[in-house]
């Protein structure tokens, strides 16, 4: 199954172990294009190298893709380089800051959620509109799916 994550965790694991030294800078454009590590090796070169990514880079990327999949490091976000941090518990909850424009996310863990002191949530209109380019979700295992957050709520993160 593909997921939000693999594709970042993919990359990151292309940029240590297959020596695409840019390959989290690729993630934007592969997204765009509904390319994960499930299917990379089933694009044409032409079309990844139109995407700004160089020939060997390429090469690199749809060679490693496939073991990936089949590895145990493409089956669950932990402390392998997925932003987790290694002494978590099974208690932290994993976040997603999902951009609305342009779109994008980025994942973070933590330990629950709060209520956002007043100042994170103002109350002027045109304010408003710039804090709002963004929403929190979480995933919910009971649910088995993503819960946005409620307006005036915060999750609260791990420091790295």
């Amino acid at each position: 199954e593909n997921t939000p994550t693999k594709l970042p965790r993919y990359l990151s694991y292309a940029k240590e172990k297959l020596g695409v030294n840019n390959a989290p800078s690729y993630e934007a454009a592969l997204r765009e294009k509904s390319y994960g590590p499930d299917i990379l090796q089933h694009v044409d070169d032409k079309e990844l190298i139109s995407l700004n990514i160089p020939p060997g880079d390429v090469i690199r990327l749809k060679k490693g893709c496939e073991a990936w999949m089949r590895s145990p490091l493409s089956q669950s976000a932990t402390s392998d380089g997925s932003g987790r941090p290694a002494d978590s518990t099974d208690n932290s909850i994993r976040f997603e800051k999902v951009f609305l424009n342009p779109e994008g996310y980025a994942s973070f863990f933590g330990d629950g959620i709060e209520r956002a002191p007043d100042s994170a949530v103002p109350t002027d209109s045109e304010e408003f509109q710039e804090c709002d380019r963004f929403h929190w979700y979480f995933h919910s295992t009971q649910l088995k799916q993503r819960v946005r957050l409620p307006p005036g709520f915060i999750p609260r993160l791990f420091r790295e």
